[in-house]
Parts: structure tokens; sequence; C-alpha cells
């Protein structure tokens, strides 16, 4: 995604002008005395074209253009349009705008250089790590910029490749970058760390941050979930609902649980999608708008998954979660046992007896009839009348 910066308005409706030319086209030349810039650096051709990135009325101009008149477009019109286009989501469309200015624009650098910034960008919301370093690597013969340097550091990161956490360490100690690249760099340590599955040190990068504000809910959210994958739940929990209970600074939509675990794609897309909604920014403002996740928002949406992640897990030895008054730690004191409930109970069945306990009551019982029976015989004895002789 391209954005530059403030290209006078007329240089630009001479550059749409034979692509949309009627309805009053022709009073846009009509301006005696003034004239598009002849020749300036490239990278101050880059910066003038900045300040019509989003603007409205021109996109809509750009956009009714039929795409069979696209390569009509001159180069800079065709940034607009190609910006335009990934602002509406089609991706596909602005890729081939860019590409087509690639193979228009000849020597031109300020051209080319925003066509391979904004493919580049693309293949960043694509999750295409091959065309990230493609575009803003060393396939053109030139050393990276600043800007390429720590994204291909991050691209790195978001590979697990060894050595990326390092590379960033460096990065963010290079007073070249600026001091907001410095900072991107110093965040993407503790990314780094937590891409490659190494908790602790992802942990300990995001707690010692310490860069502009505008990260430090982001550095705190990303140690509080390191805590948490690192098996520290308890204190976890606590860091996420402290940092839950501050107000939000992006969007007000639920973000996907990718986002909310700091996948590397997904942090990578969310920020190339909140690009539809920005103005003006340079390449470096963007790359930390990438990287600003908002803390709150996810720390809220995190909670819930710790919860749920704890309530069902099973307790030691594969039987039920055990109540919190079953545990053994410190402060904690065991419940007693519960007592028998009033009303019936229900017995379970009897065990079974010894042989020998059989055996003993067969014989009670005969001793039991054999007297029932002496008495019944001396009873009727006594009734039988006497007989006389």
């Amino acid at each position: 995604m391209p954005s530059r910066a403030l290209l006078p308005a007329l240089a630009l409706l001479v550059a749409v002008a034979p692509a949309v030319r009627g309805d009053g086209a022709d009073d846009y030349l009509e301006q005696p005395g003034v004239a598009p810039p002849a020749v300036l650096p490239s990278e101050i051709q880059r910066i003038m074209l900045q300040g019509f990135m989003g603007n409205k009325e021109i996109a809509e101009r750009l956009l009714a253009v039929e795409p069979a008149a696209w390569p009509t477009l001159p180069p800079p019109a065709a940034l607009l349009l190609a910006d335009a286009l990934t602002r509406r989501g089609d991706l596909r469309s602005a890729a081939r705008v860019y590409t087509q200015v690639l193979e228009q624009a000849g020597d031109q650098a300020a051209w080319v250089e925003s066509a391979r910034s904004g493919l580049g960008w693309i293949a960043v919301a694509q999750g295409d790590h091959d065309a990230i370093r493609r575009y803003f690597g060393l396939d053109d013969g030139k050393d990276p910029t600043h800007l390429g340097r720590v994204l291909l550091a991050l691209t790195d990161a978001a590979d697990a490749k060894p050595g990326a956490p390092a590379v960033l360490e460096q990065l963010a100690q290079d007073a070249s970058l600026g001091p907001l690249l410095q900072d991107v760099a110093k965040l993407g340590v503790g990314y780094a760390h937590l891409w490659a599955g190494d908790y602790v040190r992802a942990q300990d990068a995001f707690r010692r941050f310490g860069g502009d504000l505008r990260f430090t809910d982001d550095a705190e959210y990303g140690a509080a979930w390191s805590r948490f994958r690192a098996g520290d739940e308890a204190l976890a929990r606590a860091a996420l609902s402290q940092l839950a209970e501050r107000p939000g600074t992006g969007s007000r939509r639920r973000p996907s649980r990718e986002l909310v675990e700091l996948e590397p794609s997904a942090v990578l897309r969310a920020g190339v999608a909140g690009y539809r909604t920005l103005h003006v920014a340079t390449d470096e403002t963007w790359l930390s708008q990438m990287l600003d996740v908002d803390g709150p928002r996810l720390a809220r949406a995190a909670l819930k998954l710790v919860d749920r992640s704890v309530a069902s897990r099973p307790a030691a030895g594969g039987g039920e979660a055990q109540s919190p008054a079953h545990t053994d730690e410190p402060g904690v004191a065991r419940a007693p046992a519960p007592r028998n409930p009033a009303g019936p109970q229900v017995s379970g069945p009897a065990e079974p007896r010894a042989a020998g306990g059989a055996a003993r009551d067969w014989v009670a019982w005969v001793m039991v009839l054999a007297f029932l029976g002496a008495i019944v015989a001396a009873l009727l004895a006594r009734r039988a009348p006497v007989l006389r002789r």
C-alpha cells in the first residue's frame, strides 16, 4: 500500500484526465500558469502522492473507470486506483493494477517503488512470506530500506526461523531506523520468541519493552498471553483481568481466536485490514499500526478462552475437575468430610457371606424349628382327652 505524500491537485487531475476525460475534465486542465512538477527526486514524488490516499472523491472517480481502461491510466492515477481497490478489499484487482504500474513505469523510480510497496503489503495481507521477501527484499538489486529490514525480520520471526529474535534485538538498537521502527523491532522481539514457542523469553521481552506508549497495552497483553502459554494460569488471568478493565483503543469488533492467540498470520492480516479506514500514513507508520492490536480488547476475549480452557481440563488422575476446596495450596483450608444427609438411605448391595457363616445359619434355623416343634407337641398333648378304662 503505497502511502506517499502531497501532490498538487492539478498534477493529480492531469494524470487522471486521459481515463476520465469528459464531464468537465478539460476545466481542470485549463489552469494557466500552473503546471505539475517536472523532475523531482523519486522520494519527493512518492511523498507528494500521499495526500490523496484515502480521498473519497478521488477514489470514487477512479473506481468508476472501466477495468478495460485501467492500462490507459498514467502511473500516479493507477497507484491511486490500486490504493482505492485495496481499501475496498479487492486485493486481486489491486495487485493487477500495481503489476501494470511495474510494467509501464520504466525508469520512474518513484512509481516503481510505490508499486513494489503496494504488492508487498498485499503479500502481507495474504500471508505470502515469499512475496514479502521479494517485494521488500533484494530482488531489485538494492539493499532493503529500513522498513524492509524490520518487516523481513518480522517475516522470519513469523516463520520461527532461528536467529530472528537476535536480528530484531539488533534492529531495536539501531538508531538509524528512527524511534518508530526501533519500537516496532523491540516489540517484535517478544513476538519472535512467542512464535518460536519460547514463552518464558517472550514474556520477559514484552515486560521490558519500555517503548512508545501506543504499544504499552500490546506489550502487556503479549506478556500476559505468554505467561498463560507458559502454564502460569493464575498470574496470567490476573494480568488479563487488569488489562481488560481499560478502554479499548481500536475496533469494537470481536477479534478472531487466532488474533487473541497472537498467531502471526492473524496479527499481520488484522493490521492490513485496518488500512481501509486510514487516510494518510507512511509505510513506517503503517507497520506500527499493524502491531497495535488493542491489548484491552484482546484481553477481554482472552479471559473467556482461559476460563474455558481451565474448566474443560480434567483433574489429575483423570477424574472430574477438583473443587478449589480440595486443593493443598497454602492458605486454602481443606473442606471437612460431608456428613450423612438426613432422610432414608439407600444401601448398596450386601457383600457375599463367607461359606462358614452360611453353614452356621442353617444349624441355628434347624435348632429353632426343633424347639418350636417341641412346644407345639406339648400344647397338643395337654388338650387331648383322657381315656377311662
